[in-house]
């Protein structure tokens, strides 16, 4: 019980649980009422503050330690934590101490394929649940102030490059937390909190201004204290020194729709569109802030004064003594001194990480100026903002430069500009309204963003071969294939053959509409195949980007992909990568054996220097001529005996069948009766199976076509009988091994978590009908049945008890009870029960002495049989003891074994 009089924060009073009951209750809310349902979950935390704050009048009440775990990826305070699904997945395996191969450790490394991961595939949470609830059932009670301590403590353990502290936070919170706490966490830990609810819609809902002040501020922190009473407004919001804020951005325009976009006035401002990453500088008493577009805080990196960092000591020298404090805002660059121009982001090369002095440093470019000496300039027009930029620093060459800029007219000069930058190799230009003002985040507001890619048919169209797919999406496509890996063609050595080997080339998902991804599935569904750790596949090539599944190049598609330029890059095995590729058709009319080859790419390379603009841009461009519509040619039809039964017209008698398609391969005289049943109760039937068939349904298993789809190993076949019960019960009976002439892939997996290898269910009682088979199969796979070797299971027994097993000391024993040629009927009751016992506590019994015979165990009655057993020792070289029953009696009587 929490005593509210002493408690500091509302975070210490209310339990985290009941958050993640709220987190479920929204996320499975339709969503039209998930605003509602937030809404009276904060108005409660509001109500419930102020009963606690008339109590506790010190307490902090701010909604903050909730709101940086409803929308994670939106709080700046709490540093990185460096854990992804992957990373997760080998924590838990390991704390959990699963084995590499077990069920549950597969589910968690392969959680977006269906197969392993199961229904919750695509969701990583949502398979950790699926782990943990059978295991977990029972939490602490953790208050929202622990979790967010616990979380404070992942990022510190980060920081500081200590995995093995990750994993101590992540067992105490396993420890502490339900499964569906568990959920929460991870969720909240990937920053992925898949709520059904937008950031901004939270935000909003908080405080009619909280968007507008987070835009500026990127602190959720602030926002919840400044914005904590919801009747107030926010009336003005300013860019502050030391404060991260969003940065004016940029609308997207054509450079041959510029009369329509832009409107009319007497002259615009063009200057280059950095290809770089976006930075604030805030600088003041000789100190530096640096921070991203999104609010993340690179001061550590570059320095926070003249003595620290790669950039500070270099950039304080270049101010004039008149700057007290500015905010300036640019684009970080990558300079390089050898060449003496900038080389892009996507050249794999993180500007985040160089150092002035290298071949390529760090270039801060700045375009804008928001403050200087206290004074915010946010609400001068632009063209007054440059002139006093150009008065505040001293440019130098790749370490702190001004934006060149120039004045524009009208459209052609607008367009001459572009294909400046065009011949520069630059990714384009930006054209602004010399009046406009800076409203940060707002993107509608007199700046334009003109890239060579905007126009159609300006840019180099490459055809590359889909050589693999990865599983991803949401809902309906958490098991759908969503992106491909793509490849180049290696030509072949014999001038005239078709290509037999491809290359990896890059990874593309982006640029098909829904109706087209579902399409492109539905042709490559059924050649996809399942990468096996560690095997490549024929005709194949890739590096460290590693598919789901793979494809035959035969059996693939071409895909036309535009992008904006090709990059250098280690994880495909062409070497280069295209940057933000975009599928722009599915090339179906063209065979596999005409996509672009590795050299033909590298002559586009070398000749566009990495740029795949196709050249100037005109003043009109032609628009891309849209393919022909191909003519369905009429096939021949079958012969009526052949054909399916007439389903038109059919009263509808059920749904159990609903969205299944049968083939059915039985006598033709029933055929039609059984496909129209099936139809009757809602399902549909083919006569070839494809992708789409759930089951093939024969009475006669010898047909060769059914051995052949046996062969194949993709469909399941069933019985008919199965398939009539299911019309007699009017209901989806479901099938046992059974009912199954053969299991598919999906049968398969359904099928053996319920039975095991002979068919015994593991969850139904057995009657005398199963017994008879399970025993049947067993006998006709004896080499099946195995029940481990004994020094195996004296090991199992030592980790299980962490010492021998009390009655299992014979375990590593075979003996022989009696004499060669002699009966045991004819053995006295004493000698007949020891040979029990001694099976009873582990031993061996064997039928006759062999090489793995140990003892050789005679009736103490009869010493006279110990000659005859040591005659046929010596004469075979066997290396067995000799002892009677009695030594039996004494190991059990001391529970161990002794010596002879």
């Amino acid at each position: 019980m929490v005593d509210y009089s002493t408690a500091a924060c509302m975070s210490d009073i209310i339990p985290f649980s009941d958050l993640c009951r709220f987190c479920d209750k929204l996320s499975s809310s339709e969503w039209k009422k998930r605003g509602d349902i937030l809404l009276r979950y904060i108005q409660y935390y509001r109500e419930f503050s102020a009963k606690v704050k008339k109590i506790n009048p010190g307490i902090n009440d701010s909604f903050y330690p909730v709101m940086r775990l409803l929308v994670p990826s939106l709080d700046r305070e709490r540093g990185p934590y460096g854990i992804k699904e992957v990373k997760l997945a080998q924590i838990y395996v390991r704390i959990l101490c699963l084995a590499k191969d077990s069920r549950d450790a597969s589910k968690l490394q392969h959680f977006r394929n269906p197969s392993k991961a199961g229904k919750a595939a695509g969701d990583f949470a949502d398979v950790i649940y699926d782990v943990l609830k059978s295991r977990i059932s029972s939490n602490e009670n953790l208050k929202i102030s622990d979790v967010n301590q616990h979380l404070d403590n992942i990022a510190n353990k980060n920081a500081s490059n200590d995995p093995r502290g990750i994993d101590d936070e992540l067992t105490i919170l396993m420890r502490k937390m339900s499964a569906s706490e568990q959920k929460w966490l991870v969720r909240m830990l990937l920053k992925d909190m898949k709520l059904g609810i937008g950031n901004n819609k939270i935000l909003s809902t908080f405080h009619r201004d909280a968007v507008d002040l987070y835009d500026v501020s990127n602190c959720l922190k602030k926002v919840c204290s400044t914005l904590k009473d919801r009747n107030t407004h926010l009336h003005e919001i300013e860019v502050c020194l030391w404060d991260k804020f969003r940065p004016m951005l940029a609308q997207r325009c054509d450079v041959q729709n510029v009369d329509k976009d832009l409107p009319r006035q007497e002259y615009y401002l063009v200057e280059p569109k950095w290809d770089g990453e976006r930075f604030q500088l805030h600088y003041g008493d000789g100190k530096f802030k640096y921070y991203t577009r999104k609010g993340f805080d690179y001061t550590n990196t570059y320095g926070e004064n003249a003595s620290q960092g790669n950039l500070s000591p270099y950039l304080s020298k270049q101010f004039l003594p008149s700057v007290k404090n500015c905010i300036l805002d640019g684009e970080m660059m990558c300079w390089n001194s050898k060449m003496k121009n900038f080389t892009t982001k996507g050249a794999e090369i993180d500007v985040k990480m160089l150092k002035v002095g290298n071949v390529h440093n760090p270039c801060f470019c700045a375009f804008d100026i928001l403050l200087l000496n206290d004074q915010v300039l946010t609400n001068m027009p632009l063209h007054d903002r440059v002139g006093i930029l150009n008065r505040v620093f001293t440019p130098v060459e790749g370490i702190f430069m001004n934006t060149v800029r120039s004045k524009v007219t009208n459209k052609g000069e607008i367009l001459s500009a572009l294909n400046r930058a065009i011949d520069n190799f630059e990714e384009g230009i930006m054209i602004k309204n010399p009046f406009s003002v800076y409203k940060p985040n707002s993107r509608k507001d007199g700046w334009y963003k003109i890239k060579p890619e905007y126009t159609e048919g300006s840019m180099i169209e490459l055809d590359v071969l889909i050589i693999g797919g990865y599983y991803g999406g949401e809902g309906r496509w958490r098991t759908a294939v969503t992106h491909f890996l793509y490849a180049l063609a290696a030509p072949s050595s014999i001038p005239g053959e078709n290509p037999t080997e491809f290359h990896s080339f890059g990874r593309v998902g982006s640029g098909c509409t829904q109706e087209e991804l579902s399409e492109l599935g539905a042709k490559l569904a059924p050649h996809w195949r399942r990468v096996k750790t560690g095997i490549m596949p024929p005709n194949i090539i890739w590096t460290k980007e590693i598919p789901d599944l793979w494809i035959e190049p035969k059996n693939s598609i071409i895909l036309q992909v535009k992008a904006t330029e090709a990059v250098p890059s280690d994880s495909f095995h062409v070497g280069h990568t295209l940057r933000f590729p975009r599928i722009q058709k599915v090339r179906d009319d063209k065979p596999w054996t005409d996509c672009l080859t590795v050299p033909e790419f590298f002559k586009i390379l070398e000749s566009s220097k990495g740029k795949l603009v196709s050249g100037h841009i005109l003043a009109t461009m032609s628009p891309l001529k849209k393919r022909a519509k191909k003519t369905i040619q009429q096939k021949p039809s079958l012969g009526s005996e052949f054909r399916s039964a007439d389903v038109n017209n059919i009263e509808k008698l059920s749904s159990i069948f609903k969205g299944k398609e049968f083939c059915i391969f039985i006598d033709k005289e029933q055929k039609q009766e059984v496909e129209t049943k099936i139809v009757q109760h809602g399902g549909n039937i083919a006569q070839n199976p494809g992708s789409d068939t759930f089951c093939i349904v024969t009475s006669n298993p010898k047909q060769l076509r059914i051995k052949n789809l046996i062969k194949v190993g993709d469909y399941t076949i069933a019985k008919l009988d199965w398939l009539e019960r299911c019309f007699a019960e009017v209901k989806l009976i479901q099938w046992t091994p059974n009912d199954l002439i053969f299991m598919g892939k999906q049968a398969k997996e359904d099928l053996k978590y319920k039975y095991d290898q002979f068919s015994d269910s593991y969850v139904e009682f057995a009657t005398e009908s199963s017994l008879k088979e399970t025993i049947l199969a067993m006998r006709l796979h004896d080499d099946k049945v195995v029940f481990g070797m004994p020094k195996q299971m004296l090991q199992f027994e030592k980790k299980l008890l962490n010492k021998t097993c009390p009655y299992s000391f014979f375990r590593q024993c075979r003996a022989f009870f009696g004499i060669p040629a002699d009966g045991l009927s004819s053995l006295n009751p004493e000698f007949e029960t020891a040979r029990l016992d001694f099976a009873f506590y582990g031993g061996i019994l064997e039928k006759e002495i062999s090489d793995s015979t140990t003892h050789t165990i005679y009736p103490s009655k009869h010493p006279e049989n110990i000659r005859v057993l040591n005659s046929l020792k010596q004469a075979r070289k066997f290396n067995y003891q000799i002892v009677s029953e009695k030594w039996v009696e004494s190991c059990i009587e001391e529970k161990r074994m002794i010596d002879a």
